[in-house]
């Protein structure tokens, strides 16, 4: 089981706890596409885990940060989110933005599959 997004043929989106043969059968029959979203669910115990942007970036390997900066050249989201971070005085990895961006660029393939888990952790 996992959260998908579900985005129908008229661009509306639904948000569905499923499985994922479930989705990908459904979405086949009505010509929709869906993704899976990940969520970092924070505990109320844990104190959030602010960075810098330097150790914010250390978090990337070398080969990391170049690819996400040439996708960047090309990908105005990339680009937003990288400005973004340098705008900040920290980065909170608790926060949805991080998170999302993250996620975002290990989607793209920017980073290898797993990497964003182990660097919003």
């Amino acid at each position: 089981m996992a959260i998908f997004l579900i985005t129908k043929a008229d661009n509306s989106t639904d948000r569905i706890v499923a499985d994922v043969h479930f989705v990908q059968n459904l979405c086949n029959q009505h010509n929709w596409t869906y993704q899976e979203v990940i969520e970092q669910v924070v505990s109320t115990n844990v104190q959030p885990k602010i960075l810098s942007k330097k150790e914010f970036f250390d978090t990337f390997t070398y080969p990391e940060l170049v690819a996400i900066y040439i996708a960047a050249k090309t990908n105005p989201i990339i680009e937003v989110y990288l400005d973004k971070i340098k705008v900040s005085e920290s980065i909170d990895l608790s926060h949805q933005e991080a998170i999302d961006g993250v996620n975002a660029i290990e989607k793209l393939g920017l980073i290898a599959v797993g990497r964003a888990k182990e660097i919003l952790r």
